[in-house]
């Protein structure tokens, strides 16, 4: 199950409403940057090395195929 965290814990979304909110265009996007946000989290994790901003910018904008003003 999908999860976003805070500063001191961890908050849960049912499966439902993950799938729910994934199906509306207004939400698919935020979605999706939680699923990113979530996936450099578990790297840096895993790794226990720091990630450089300018790295997690760059693949932000090559996986969606955006540029960020900066």
């Amino acid at each position: 199950m999908p999860k976003t965290a805070s500063a001191d814990k961890p908050v849960s979304i049912s499966k439902k409403t993950w799938e729910w909110a994934r199906s509306k265009p207004e939400y698919s996007r935020l979605i999706e940057d939680l699923e990113d946000l979530e996936a450099i989290r578990e790297a840096k994790e895993e790794s226990n090395e720091t990630i450089p901003f300018e790295a997690v910018v760059a693949a932000y904008e090559k996986t969606h195929k955006v540029k960020i003003k900066g």
